[in-house]
């Protein structure tokens, strides 16, 4: 399972395909594997896949009490890139993933060769205190038991 210190994490991440990079981002709630499962094989026949776990996510790690803003998900993507040494790349988001590349793109578009934005909400950033609630494992498993096996299954360890 390859990690990589970027940004105060060690961020979880999959190589697939050969080619330019692309760097693939999830949604909440999710995982890189499981957002792009069904475009992976067409993807990595033409670029060079960076499936990354958002901070939270599953194998990437976070404690819960730093930051988890917009901003922080767009320094965790730029210190991915940094500390890959990907000068330029491809990047393609979905939901949150999205939020975070667009914003990226519209802060660094130097570093961009592309962008695929896909189902971006209008939510300027994750609502942080609804997110915190939405992702606190003794309430899930405790209120949502079907949705607490569907996390675990997505988010335990690998």
């Amino acid at each position: 399972m390859p990690l990589v210190r970027a940004n105060g994490l060690d961020v979880h991440y999959i190589v697939e395909g050969v080619g330019p990079p692309l760097v693939m981002l999830h949604g909440a709630s999710s995982s890189a594997v499981e957002d792009w499962g069904h475009q992976r094989a067409l993807f990595r026949q033409s670029f060079t896949c960076y499936l990354v776990d958002a901070r939270g996510h599953a194998g990437t790690a976070w404690d819960g009490s730093g930051d988890w803003t917009r901003d922080a998900l767009v320094e965790d993507l730029r210190a991915f890139a940094d500390a890959l040494g990907l000068g330029t790349f491809h990047v393609a988001g979905f939901s949150m993933g999205a939020m975070t590349a667009l914003t990226f793109a519209t802060r660094s578009p130097e570093r961009l060769s592309s962008a695929l934005i896909v189902g971006i909400d209008v939510e300027p950033e994750p609502r942080t205190s609804i997110s915190r609630r939405a992702m606190d494992p003794e309430r899930i498993e405790r209120e949502e038991p079907a949705w607490a096996s569907q996390l675990e299954r997505r988010h335990g360890p690998v």
